[in-house]
């Protein structure tokens, strides 16, 4: 018998089964991807049980965004894309 999926779908299940209905929750990955991107947003870290051989994996809660900072954010890429079209 094989395992066609390995650790991402496994990942994904885990993620999806330890889940609190209508927040979204990311994984540490994204959670650098979108600080380093300057994208404002508020979380709450927690950890996920994995495998019982495996390390609890830290994960994210999204919480809410923050208007003025996302509102900058918006600005600063607008003025960067109208500089673009000039």
């Amino acid at each position: 018998r094989y395992h066609l999926f390995g650790m991402t779908v496994g990942y994904a299940q885990k993620m999806e089964s330890s889940g609190i209905p209508g927040r979204v929750q990311i994984s540490d990955v994204t959670h650098t991807l979108l600080e380093a991107g300057g994208h404002a947003y508020d979380y709450e870290e927690r950890t996920v049980d994995m495998e019982p051989e495996e390390s609890p994996v830290r994960t994210w809660l999204v919480n809410k965004s923050n208007a003025r900072k996302a509102i900058h954010i918006h600005k600063k890429l607008m003025e960067e894309r109208c500089r673009q079209l000039s």
